[in-house]
């Protein structure tokens, strides 16, 4: 560790800078440096698999009922199948919709609230709304994920 002119400290590593000495040694983003196993790459897999089965047998049902002739069964899985699905994509998209509008609200609009005692450089947006293109595709991405009732794999 080197010493400034004035007899501060100067750090190489920027966590121990900013955390002090009694809490360097632990991580600044404890999740950054977690790598995923093949046993969980495998969970999340299962899960897809289950969900879109879960689906699939759920209109092959419907579809079969409504080739029987049987209307009411026909509509009353339709019922339970797509309201339930519809709830949870709402519910889904509101999470979106509050996640992106609390990553918008920092300073730097990136999500990124950190900032140090010299930092008087802030970022500045582009002049030609390249910024505001990339917000509506995101929004409008959601929007179509959502409605074709896959954001609850899609999250």
């Amino acid at each position: 560790m080197a010493a400034k002119s004035d007899g501060a400290a100067v750090c190489e590593s920027a966590s121990r800078c900013l955390l002090g000495p009694e809490q360097s040694a632990a991580p600044l983003h404890p999740h950054a440096e977690k790598r995923f196993s093949l046993l969980d790459c495998c969970w999340v897999l299962c899960a897809l698999l289950v969900f879109f089965s879960d689906g699939a047998t759920d209109l092959w049902l419907a579809a079969d009922y409504y080739l029987w002739r049987q209307y009411w069964w026909f509509g009353l899985t339709l019922v339970f199948v797509v309201v339930p699905s519809a709830v949870v994509q709402v519910l889904s998209f509101r999470w979106f919709v509050y996640d992106y509008s609390e990553m918008s609200a920092s300073p730097t609009g990136d999500g990124c609230e950190f900032s140090t005692k010299d930092s008087d450089r802030r970022r500045t947006l582009p002049a030609n709304g390249t910024r505001k293109c990339c917000r509506v595709c995101m929004w409008l991405f959601q929007s179509v994920i959502h409605i074709l009732q896959i954001g609850q794999g899609w999250r």
